[in-house]
């Protein structure tokens, strides 16, 4: 039989079956963990986060179900396995309530034993590469989302100064606008451009005259509020958007 690619913690509290687990299993799976009681097991547990569990439901202290169940307190995704000779209906219908994936009664029969272990590592198998194709959506989609929103952004805003543009200024007016004929919120519009600004550029040059305007939207910038909106409107011109604001404000803030 090939060697399963999972890895199994087996809880048996005798030692002679336990004996006979380590000969059977531990050339037909990557890793093997062995324990005796569920105290041990839930320490190996936390330490390996193995594939699978498999326990018997009878052992001194803690039964088999209770151990599964603090196992998948920790891992919820972990393939749960019970072997025993003890059949009472009630430990049955408490482990498929738990969701246990296996219950395989004592004693083995070999061939059906492997068999029930390369189905659980098929499953695995399967959720692994699921998991990994869902994670690998997951990625894409968030890139698509923050390449739309850099793309968004990138529409709205005017390259040299960073403010707005005409486009996302004529968006936020119409906002205003139907504020205002909802609710009668006032608002108001400021357009201004630089006095001779012409002669910045023919004297100066065009990276002087760029500079200007950089130095003078962000100095608008840091003195509105923060509702406040300003805008590079084309050239050399602004504009800016002054909600709940009336003629004498917008007049004071000129």
């Amino acid at each position: 039989m090939k060697q399963l690619p999972i890895s199994i913690l087996y809880v048996e509290d005798e030692h002679i079956i336990l004996q006979s687990v380590t000969e059977l299993l531990e050339d037909k799976v990557r890793d093997l963990y062995l324990a005796m009681n569920a105290t041990e097991a839930l320490e190996l547990f936390k330490k390996h986060k193995p594939d699978v569990v498999i326990t018997d439901i009878k052992m001194p202290g803690m039964d088999g179900l209770a151990l599964l169940r603090e196992i998948k307190k920790i891992k919820s995704d972990t393939k749960l396995v019970i072997l025993t000779a003890f059949g009472k209906k009630n430990y049955l219908m408490d482990a498929i309530t738990l969701g246990v994936d296996k219950f395989i009664l004592k004693p083995i029969e070999e061939s059906s034993y492997f068999q029930e272990l390369q189905d659980l590592s098929n499953s695995i198998k399967l959720e692994k590469q699921l998991k990994l194709e869902e994670e690998r959506r997951k990625k894409a989609q968030k890139e698509l989302e923050d390449a739309n929103k850099r793309l968004s952004k990138l529409a709205r805003t005017d390259p040299l100064t960073g403010l707005s543009n005409r486009r996302d200024i004529y968006e936020k007016i119409e906002y205003e606008i139907s504020r205002f004929e909802r609710n009668n919120e006032t608002f108001a519009i400021v357009i201004g451009d630089i006095d001779d600004f012409k002669n910045v550029n023919d004297n100066l040059g065009h990276d002087a005259g760029d500079f200007v305007l950089f130095s003078l939207a962000h100095q608008m910038h840091s003195m509105l509020r923060k509702q406040d909106i300003v805008g590079r409107w084309g050239g050399e011109e602004f504009i800016l958007m002054l909600p709940n604001t009336k003629l004498d404000g917008a007049k004071n803030n000129c």
